[in-house]
Parts: structure tokens; C-alpha cells; sequence
């Protein structure tokens, strides 16, 4: 929940849908998280923003913190980058946060 809240914390007009992803993985190689953004209302698929490999991993566990505020700040930072491009339309992002 730390980089949610961190996300809504930095950004404005923003939703957050956790999905899960149910795929074992190994002790050495887990705790990736994918970021991805969709419009409110579906129209088009999701575009990755963000990829950390081991964003969960136990060997980031004290600087999770400091991590999901950097993440949010990209996520800002991307979604001024669209607004931009979209000419301040107004439209609604919405993110999903793809933990693994």
C-alpha cells in the first residue's frame, strides 16, 4: 500500500487498481510491480509506465518508502507528460498498480 499511497498522495484526479498477479516465483527473483495507465472510460489498452523488478523483494523492504515516493513522482510526472499531449482534455487516468 505504500506506493498507492504515495501515488495518491503526489497526484491529482488519479484512481488505483491493484490487481494481483497469482505467478510463483523464486525466493532470489520476486517483488516486481508494473505500472500501467488506461483512461477512465476504456478507450484505450494500458501503456506500462513503470517496472521494478524487485520493488516488494525483502532486500528493499527499508527503502520501500523512499522508493514508492520516487515512483510517484514519475507517475506525476508522466501523467503532466499526457495531459500535455492530450491538450488538457480533461479526461480521468486511471492507473493499475500490476503486483507480482
Amino acid at each position: 500500500m505504500r506506493i498507492v499511497n504515495a501515488i495518491l498522495a503526489k497526484v491529482d484526479n488519479v484512481h488505483v487498481q491493484l490487481e494481483h498477479n497469482t505467478v510463483e516465483t523464486t525466493w532470489e527473483k520476486h517483488g516486481e510491480i508494473e505500472l500501467r495507465l488506461t483512461l477512465a472510460d476504456g478507450s484505450e489498452d494500458a501503456e506500462k509506465i513503470l517496472y521494478d523488478q524487485d520493488y516488494q523483494h525483502n532486500r528493499n523492504y527499508s527503502s520501500m518508502t523512499t522508493k514508492a515516493e520516487e515512483i510517484a513522482a514519475e507517475v506525476e510526472e508522466f501523467l503532466l507528460s499526457c495531459n500535455k499531449k492530450r491538450g488538457e482534455s480533461g479526461e480521468t487516468a486511471s492507473l493499475t498498480d500490476n503486483e507480482k
